[in-house]
Formats: structure tokens, C-alpha cells, sequence
């Protein structure tokens, strides 16, 4: 004799089975369905969050948030506008427009860089004028750059001496010729022609004489 059971919906041969025998020992094939739709939900309601959140990076933003920069590293403040207002003019969205601001760090950097590079070549080249200059070069250049010193703390400020270090052009020949000639006139051996006999030179006369 047979019949359709309702877990299988197949049909079944009935064959008796010891007394000992429980029904409670299938219980857990009829639980199993229970469990899978709870954890299909869960998963479908992770898919649908992942979804959302695609969705929002993929919109064009109504403000761009501030770029996210390696620590240490930062983008000029009217470039990450420019950036920004490019991205908007364009339709991108946050992560497109962040593309954006990573390339032109790398750029500013490499032309950083090189700018350094070839500051430093400079700073070489100059020098290397300066200690065969004719004029206050050769054997005698460290004399006379302790008299072109000597011009540059009279007559220099603080802000002139780190542009001289800053941009290189203390090494430039040209410079150190003015300041060395600068040096010579005020040194305190010379005297203004025609002044009292010893009395020092004034150095503003003596580098300015139209202006006395």
C-alpha cells in the first residue's frame, strides 16, 4: 500500500517498523526548509545595501567631498577647486573626480621634482663660474667672498639672505661680483677722495654717490 507523504510529495512504500521506532527522528528534515528562506533574506537584503551604495558612488554628487590624500601629501587649495568644478562640469562622480585629484599631485610632484633637479644643477654651475671668475676667483676666492659677506651684512636683510640660499643665486657670479665689489668700497682703508684725512668712507656715499 501506498501514499504521498507531505515532505516528498512522492509516493512512499509504507513498510512497518519496530516499535521502538520515534517519529520525532525526522523532525529535522522538516526544519530545514525553515532555516533556508532566513538566510536567503539575510543575503538578499546584503545584496540590495551593496547595491545602494554602488548606486550613490556612481550619482554625481551635489558637493564634492574633500580629496583623500596619502598622509603628509596636500593639493593646492585653488587646484582641488579647479578639480572639483572640472568634475561637476563633467558629470563625475566622487570616485572619477578623486582619479582626478591623485593624477595632478603625482604632476605637481614630478614637476617638483624636477624643478629641484634642476635648481641644484644650477646651483652647481654657478659656482663653478664664481671659483674661476677672473675677478675675485682662483686663489683668492674665499678673500674675497669674506668681502662680498662683508657688503651683504651691511647692507642685506634676513629675507634677502634666505632668498640668496633659497633660490641659489647666492652662487651666481653676477651676484657675488656686485656684492664683492660692494665689499671693496666700503672697506675700511678707503676714504672718500677729497674728506678728512682718516676719517673712514661712508658706505652708503661711496656705493651711491649721486644720492649723497
Amino acid at each position: 500500500m501506498t501514499q504521498e507523504t507531505m515532505m516528498t510529495d512522492q509516493p512512499t512504500t509504507i513498510t512497518e517498523a519496530p516499535a521502538s521506532t520515534e517519529a520525532g527522528q525526522v523532525a529535522p528534515k522538516a526544519q530545514a526548509p525553515a532555516v533556508q528562506p532566513v538566510q536567503e533574506q539575510q543575503q538578499q537584503q546584503q545584496g540590495e545595501g551593496q547595491q545602494t551604495e554602488a548606486k550613490a558612488e556612481e550619482q554625481v554628487p551635489e558637493q564634492y567631498a574633500d580629496f583623500a590624500l596619502e598622509e603628509g601629501k596636500a593639493l593646492d587649495t585653488g587646484l582641488a577647486d579647479d578639480i572639483k568644478a572640472t568634475a561637476k562640469e563633467l558629470g563625475l562622480t566622487q570616485s572619477q573626480a578623486q582619479k582626478l585629484a591623485d593624477l595632478a599631485l603625482k604632476r605637481t610632484e614630478l614637476a617638483q621634482s624636477k624643478q629641484a633637479e634642476m635648481l641644484a644643477q644650477a646651483r652647481d654651475e654657478w659656482a663653478g663660474q664664481a671659483k674661476a671668475d677672473k675677478e675675485f676667483g682662483g686663489d683668492a676666492i674665499e678673500a674675497n667672498l669674506a668681502t662680498a659677506r662683508k657688503a651683504l651684512d651691511t647692507f642685506g636683510t634676513p629675507e634677502l639672505k634666505s632668498l640668496l640660499n633659497e633660490s641659489g643665486l647666492g652662487n651666481h657670479p653676477e651676484v657675488i661680483r656686485f656684492f664683492y665689489r660692494s665689499g671693496k668700497a666700503i672697506s675700511e682703508d678707503r676714504v672718500i677722495r677729497g674728506g678728512a684725512a682718516g676719517q673712514p668712507a661712508d658706505p652708503a656715499k661711496r656705493l651711491f654717490p649721486n644720492q649723497a
